[in-house]
């Protein structure tokens, strides 16, 4: 498992949701439109996040800035 924490930066550019479903073909079964309101692209540029799993879930957390 991952856990991520940071800014949500929502990407609204039309011309970068279709190269999404240009790349991802199979997303083109749940998504008729790029423009369409089923389609919602961020990304978060600055944070930390951690990795665990169920052998290492009670050690301590080691968190990675990015």
């Amino acid at each position: 498992m991952m856990r991520l924490a940071g800014e949500a930066e929502f990407i609204v550019d039309p011309a970068f949701k279709n190269r999404v479903l240009e790349d991802k073909p199979a997303l083109r079964a749940f998504i008729s439109r790029p423009e369409g309101p089923k389609i919602v692209l961020f990304r978060i540029a600055h944070g930390e996040a951690h990795f665990w799993n169920e052998e290492i879930n009670l050690k301590p957390k080691e968190f990675i800035d990015f």
